[in-house]
């Protein structure tokens, strides 16, 4: 992805402005003004922090190398007038499923931190942090040749139904790009980049007509369904030979709490060609809520987001 941001925060880190000398004081170590010239920067990442205790000095370090990692993943594809809010919807859902995926796999580096020396002076601590950077590395190689698989697989199937995964795939995998990019110089290229996936995710598809067909379900529901329909190349009617079933059913369960009432709703959606049944998803969810319609909102978000990765089980395509 074009200008990835990445938030480093390198000099902030690696130096302290250099403390002045105090006659009969001892001398504060290197590593609290300039970390480099005790770290091997070769291997090695390496910030300081200062505070009031250790902990909130140790705290500070790791805060300070942590800064340099710092997720925030952006895009500046250029998209028509016409197509700028679709667009910007997709991405910004897309995007934000991606960011939230990098930020596990940097939290896992993160795990790595020690701190590694710590000095006190008068009333104020001192505290180096570092990380192994053969250790952040491997970390971050594997998830991406994980991602890199899945990529390979996707594209090679072309399915729309996939497009949503495999642009938040490309996303997450140029993200990690750009913080392997402050360990070492050498990793593989990307097998399909998130631009090449735009470009096709946005590429005219005709597949013809479906019909949607409700048994039960919240009008947001129906709404998403024919939506997605919409995106992967389908003009939605009520009758047509290809069509998608949903039905929401709900459990009232037992609770014990005034004001308030407990449901079980299970979402049931399937694709039917020629009276037969050639794909279907389904999700349930537990939720409280003070009534059904109440409890039925607390859903959304999740079956909508369900719904969006998994719509390729209804074999549309």
């Amino acid at each position: 992805m074009k200008n990835l941001v990445l938030l480093l925060m390198l000099s902030a880190c690696s130096h302290l402005s250099q403390p002045p000398k105090v006659e009969g004081q001892e001398k504060l170590p290197v590593w609290v003004y300039s970390v480099y010239d005790f770290c091997t920067e070769s291997s090695e990442l390496c910030a300081s922090g200062e505070g009031p205790n250790s902990y909130a000095s140790d705290a500070e370090a790791k805060s300070n190398l942590a800064s340099i990692f710092k997720v925030h993943i952006t895009s500046n594809f250029k998209t028509s007038i016409t197509e700028q809010d679709t667009v910007h919807q997709l991405e910004k859902k897309v995007l934000s499923q991606a960011t939230q995926e990098l930020q596990s796999s940097v939290d896992e580096v993160l795990e790595s931190v020690e701190v590694k020396q710590r000095f006190k002076q008068e009333n104020v601590f001192y505290s180096l942090a570092t990380l192994d950077k053969n250790v952040a590395i491997n970390i971050l190689t594997k998830r991406m040749k994980r991602i890199d698989d899945q990529l390979k697989s996707y594209w090679k199937k072309q399915k729309k139904t996939l497009a949503r995964r495999m642009l938040k795939l490309s996303a997450e995998r140029a993200g990690i790009e750009e913080k392997l990019a402050v360990l070492t110089p050498v990793f593989e290229p990307a097998p399909v980049s998130y631009e090449q996936v735009l470009n096709w995710t946005l590429s005219p598809t005709r597949q013809g007509v479906m019909g949607i067909k409700v048994a039960q379900s919240p009008k947001w529901l129906t709404s998403k369904v024919s939506t997605l329909l919409n995106e992967v190349g389908y003009k939605t009617t009520e009758n047509a030979h290809d069509v998608v079933t949903i039905n929401v059913t709900s459990i009232k369960e037992f609770l014990n709490v005034e004001g308030f009432e407990k449901f079980t709703f299970t979402m049931k959606i399937s694709h039917i060609r020629e009276n037969e049944k050639v794909g279907s998803l389904s999700k349930s969810e537990t939720v409280v809520g003070r009534n059904q319609e109440d409890a039925l909102l607390k859903i959304k978000n999740s079956f909508s987001e369900y719904l969006e990765e998994e719509l390729y089980q209804l074999n549309l395509d």
